[in-house]
């Protein structure tokens, strides 16, 4: 712990300087005027030693948006005069006399990169020619110039964030590859909104970019995965909270009651991605951007709550020689330590059986007509008691029971080591007036169960400049991938009464599959049909044989831009993109699998008559399929105004866009179906027949059709002044219009804004050696559930079993009034750096104000619509937080070490609820109650009174006194009543990183932290234990005598079980535990020389520390991920 708050107090983020940009617009004035605006424009000390020397000269300047580099090359053509750089001033003096015997070189000029071909702006380029040095600044562009000069040097290139170079000079253009420090600190420079790319000076709104470098510092196919642990201000939602949000990365909280529609907004190279993020490709990502406030985010208006993620893919560079990667890694998974679950031990099941046998527990059962099935303990018992073995035989055959796990014929069977793989190979590229970009990759998974997965991806970006004012860019996506089912995993099988027994079987000592009494008794399944049936045991290790279940899916995504340079000051853009993925499900059951042959079994039709049998569900292969077809088409126009002069600049863009989203789905079942000559039969699906098992039913006919079409109509401005590169004013609107908003909604025309301002004090005397940074932002954001429309929409399903009509319901109510969700978010930002920018920080504080978001309201009951509740905009809820990142480098040489700290906090409360929480009944969601003043993921809890010493009885409270009336504890009781423990959702939240690098040797390692909330342990359920066979260790640690209370809080067990004995157990405080923990994520070894790289990582190696003293990870409900072995290379050619 020492070690960490070391580390803590020497961390820091960085801050990078920014190219300057002047715009001068004069008409015949002197030079030393002109050096005065630049030096106002820039902060730049002009100094020139003798004015006289073409002092006297008037000129003509017209100059927007340029380098300061550039700028001084015009100014001073045909002056006869030279500059040169140092530090914060420029040094104007005279050319010397061209020597007749040493005549003039041509200029120098060229364009520094990065390894991807990508420009870096701000290089430092210094020209040493024998006793005289020049330099130069790179612009925004990558490029530098020198004039004229009568020897060529060397050129020293130097950059903050990549080692210096040193190169010999030529004439003409020359293209400089720069190789990134292994641990940089220098900020990434240009943000992406998805609209335009802007320098984080002319920003006020809250960015997190994730660098080339970083988002490829650890292995993954996914590439929202990669964004864990290294995004300040965004966090993935605990799998242990169990609900449709598990697992998703979420950015500053959640801004939704909807779990359904948490997700951030993904933006791929300017447009939203509708398709599943699983098809993106890591290999094509240069760079991601998350869009964390109003300022950031609110042009993408009703979409824009839960945060945006903009990525930018690999392009091409005008002007760069051809270069390509190859990238090569495998990862190899461990197989899962099932035994670390906690399930009650077999010889304690097996006991209990006995004892509940004893009591005639399920006895009844025994002449059901579901014939349901028992546990083979019980089956034993039975052929006791009817005198088929002795007591001596059932005994043994029980100890040989109780000697058995399950969990170890999972092991052995099921689990396997994974691997993942994955091959790429990229490119890049361009001449004066084309560039280009190509991505390939393929990657092929095989998970611990053997279930396989196999993408293949290709990209081809292009960028052609046709003339000087008209710049077209295309790009072209395709990826397929294809999904395969494994084998069956722990926990997978149940019975129709519930878990698998603890000590099952699932195979024989020599290997051969086992069958298992799932659904039906295996007694009866001796028997039944006379011989007439297919064989009716299920046999889970064959079964998973006997079916074929393919998942493919094909992602299509063009999309072509124009850009037109009407003036210097003014660009339009066009752009159209269209996306197309189309899904395909293919399960196929084998004739052979235990689906088909329970569904040809239970319509046989035996006449016992004449011994015949006929079969109305044809014996025979099933197959089940699932179709889906998304197509979304985007139009956009969009005009871009860049103005610079003097002391002011003014960015803005103004632009509108049309979207559509269709979205088609339909499934079906084909009977008897043959994969050789593609034929089905035809059941007939309009008739009832008698059950052989009792009752009465239709065969299954699955078939369904779903179609929607959604259209977003929306205009959209933005705008940033500057003034003296020391005060920002940013504003920005859109007004966005669908079809799935009420007609009220979409005639008012509410608009979703925000404004910001930003103060650089580093301008100021007082500051200007260290970099500080003021900003403030205010504004509106939206969120929409596109499965929640304001029209009435009815649902049609299977037909009525009595009348063989259609059945329908109203699956929507109208709803004028339907609107998006309003966040409104105010952030206030601080960036600071230190003199040397070794120590760099940025904290942030924001406040979310949520409403209208969507809730339940009640309707008349008696208006016949067979519900009391529909969906409005009717619920509250107010959170706030604080993103803080910061970064050092600790060491510089030999060893350098840098670190990355990021500390997050987040709280919300609701604040209104159209249906308020009253009742102190806890649901079965485990202790989650939406209440009003609470956080939206509270933990609320029954309240503790110990055990009874005497009967090992729960005791809890009932109007203040100590009760075991759980009844009445459970339905009598408020939310007052109950225990607020804490919210479920971590309030702390971040990671440490650090890289030390040594020579060609780089070693990283990236912990991540949660703080400040709770978890429900899971427990005994004594009615589950016996009715559903679903054991806990806990079982073993029970209460069974006096005096046990003194070391354990388990109830004893009793009989007959009591429901709500068990429900107050497993909702009281007793198993409220602390989720704090500390996670090491990764530990990297690099090994990098100019052309090649050589990884080897270890993933999730697991928890550091936990404050919870059972040992459970607080994230994992049951086995946390295993950890992996990477190796890999990367090939620079």
């Amino acid at each position: 712990m020492k070690t960490i708050l070391l580390l803590v107090l020497l961390t820091g983020i960085s801050y990078s300087s920014y190219c300057q940009l002047v715009s001068i617009d004069f008409y015949k004035i002197s030079l030393g005027e002109v050096f005065n605006e630049l030096s106002d424009q820039t902060g730049y000390h002009i100094l020139w030693a003798n004015r006289q020397e073409g002092g006297s000269d008037k000129i003509t300047v017209h100059l927007t948006n340029t380098s300061l580099t550039k700028a001084l090359d015009f100014i001073l053509r045909g002056t006869g005069l030279e500059y040169y750089l140092e530090d914060r001033t420029i040094v104007i003096r005279k050319q010397p006399k061209p020597n007749p015997s040493n005549p003039l070189f041509p200029p120098i000029y060229g364009l520094i990169t990065d390894s991807l071909g990508y420009p870096l702006a701000g290089a430092s380029v210094s020209l040493k020619d024998g006793s005289h040095t020049r330099h130069a600044i790179t612009d925004a562009a990558g490029h530098f110039t020198f004039p004229a000069t009568a020897t060529y040097g060397e050129l020293h290139i130097s950059h903050l964030s990549y080692s210096p170079k040193i190169v010999q000079a030529t004439g003409g253009q020359q293209n400089i590859i720069l190789t990134a420090h292994t641990a940089s600190l220098n900020e990434v420079e240009i943000v992406s909104t998805g609209y335009q790319q802007l320098s984080r000076e002319q920003t006020t709104g809250s960015f997190t970019v994730i660098t080339t470098q970083q988002f490829n510092a650890s292995v993954s196919t996914n590439v929202l995965d990669r964004l864990a642990n290294i995004s300040n201000g965004a966090v993935h939602m605990q799998d242990r909270l169990n609900t449709i949000a598990s697992g998703q990365l979420i950015i500053r909280g959640l801004s939704t009651f909807s779990l359904g529609i948490q997700k951030p907004l993904i933006i791929l190279d300017h447009f939203e991605y509708h398709g599943d993020p699983n098809n993106l490709s890591p290999a094509d990502v240069h760079d991601v951007t998350l869009l964390k406030d109003a300022a950031a985010g609110a042009v993408w208006g009703a979409k824009a709550a839960n945060g945006v993620i903009v990525i930018n893919t690999r392009k091409g560079v005008f002007n760069q020689p051809a270069t390509f990667e190859a990238q090569a890694n495998v990862s190899i998974f461990a197989k899962p330590d099932l035994f670390k679950l906690p399930a009650i031990a077999p010889a304690d099941l097996v006991d209990l059986e006995t004892a509940l046998f004893k009591h005639g527990y399920r006895f009844k059962d025994t002449v059901s007509s579901n014939h349901l099935p028992f546990s083979p303990v019980y089956e034993v018992l039975f052929s006791q008691r009817r005198g088929q073995i002795s007591p001596a035989a059932a005994a043994s055959q029980l100890k040989a029971i109780s000697q058995h796990d399950v969990r170890q014929d999972f092991t052995t069977y099921s689990y396997r080591p994974g691997f993942n793989q994955q091959y790429a190979l990229t490119g890049q590229g361009g001449t004066a007036s084309i560039a280009w970009a190509f991505t390939g990759a393929y990657d092929q998974n095989r998970d611990e169960l053997h279930a396989g997965y196999k993408r293949l991806h290709g990209r081809l970006s292009h960028q052609y400049q046709a003339g000087k004012k008209l710049t077209v860019e295309t790009d072209f996506y395709y990826t397929h991938s294809q999904a395969t089912t494994g084998r069956p995993a722990y926990g997978s099988i149940t019975t129709v009464t519930g878990d698998i027994p603890i000590y099952s079987l699932l195979a024989s000592a020599s290997g051969s599959a086992l069958p298992l009494a799932t659904y039906y008794r295996s007694g009866y399944l001796d028997t039944v049909g006379g011989g007439k049936l297919l064989d009716w045991r299920y046999y889970p290790l064959d079964d998973y044989r006997q079916q074929h279940d393919v998942t493919k899916l094909q992602d299509v995504n063009a999309s072509i831009g124009f850009a037109y340079q009407a003036v210097p000051d003014l660009r339009f853009i066009v752009r159209y993109r269209i996306e197309s993925q189309h899904t395909e499900n293919n399960h196929l059951y084998g004739a052979q699998s235990y689906l088909v042959r329970d569904l040809v079994n239970t319509y046989a039709q035996l006449d016992r008559a004449v011994d015949t049998v006929f079969f109305p569900v044809p014996p025979g292969a099933i197959l089940d399929t699932y179709d889906q077809q998304l197509t979304a088409h985007n139009l956009r126009t969009q005009a871009q105004y860049d103005r610079y002069w003097r002391n002011h600049s003014l960015s803005a863009l103004f632009g509108a866009e049309g979207s559509e989203l269709r979205n088609h789905q339909q499934n079906a079942r084909a009977y008897g179906y043959d994969p050789d000559l593609l034929t089905v039969a035809q059941p007939d699906f309009a008739h009832s027949y008698p059950l052989f098992t009792g009752g009465s039913s239709k065969i299954p006919n699955i078939a369904g059709y779903e179609q929607t079409n959604i259209r977003f109509l929306s205009i959209y401005g933005n705008a940033a002044y500057q003034y003296a590169h020391r005060y920002t004013l940013s504003g920005s609107i859109r007004r966005d219009a669908s079809n799935i908003f009420g007609v009220h909604t979409n005639k008012k025309g509410k608009p979703l804004w925000s404004l910001g301002v930003a103060w650089e004090l580093s301008q100021w005397e007082v500051t200007k050696k260290a970099g500080l940074r003021l900003r403030l932002t205010h504004g509106h954001q939206g969120n929409i559930d596109p499965q929640n429309v304001a029209l009435t929409t009815i649902r049609y399903a299977v037909n009525n079993a009595l009348t063989n009509t259609p059945i329908a319901r109203i699956q929507h109510f109208a709803n004028p009034d339907l609107s998006w969700e309003d966040v409104a978010m105010t952030n206030l930002g601080l960036d600071v750096h230190s003199q040397n920018k070794r120590i760099n920080a940025s904290i942030e504080y924001y406040r979310k104000t949520m409403t209208d978001l969507y809730g339940v309201s009640p309707i008349d009951a008696t208006l016949g619509l067979g519900q009391n509740t529909v969906l409005r905009n009717v619920g509250g809820m107010k959170g706030s937080g604080v993103d803080i990142q910061l970064t050092t480098l600790n060491l510089m040489k030999p060893i350098t070490w840098a670190t990355t700290f990021i500390i997050n906090s987040y709280q919300d409360r609701v604040t209104r609820l159209n249906i308020p929480t009253t009742s102190g009944s806890i649901p079965a969601g485990g202790g989650i109650l939406n209440t009003v003043g609470y956080p939206q993921f509270g933990y609320f809890a029954y309240r503790w009174a110990g055990l009874d010493p005497q009967t090992g009885d729960p005791q809890g409270y009932l109007n203040g006194a100590v009760s075991k009336n759980y009844g009445a504890i459970l339905s009598k009781n408020t939310v007052n009543d109950l225990v607020y423990i804490g919210p479920l959702q971590a309030r702390y939240f971040g990671s440490l990183h650090n890289q030390v690098t040594w020579r060609h040797l780089t070693f990283t390692v990236l912990l991540s932290y949660k703080f400040g909330y709770y978890f429900r342990r899971p427990s005994i359920r004594y009615n589950d234990l016996a009715g559903q066979l679903r054991g806990h260790a806990d079982y073993g640690k029970r209460w069974q005598k006096p005096g046990d209370e003194r070391h354990t809080q388990i109830p004893s067990m009793v009989y007959p079980f009591y429901t709500a004995r068990d429900d107050f157990y497993s909702y009281s405080t007793v198993l409220a535990e602390k989720g704090d923990h500390i996670r090491v994520e990764y530990l990297m070894l690099h090994y990098a020389l100019k052309q090649f790289k050589f990884f080897i990582e270890l993933n999730q190696p697991g928890l550091l520390w936990t404050a919870n003293k059972a040992g459970l990870d607080p994230d994992y409900a049951t086995l946390a991920p295993v950890q992996s072995l990477s190796i890999g290379s990367i090939f620079h050619l």
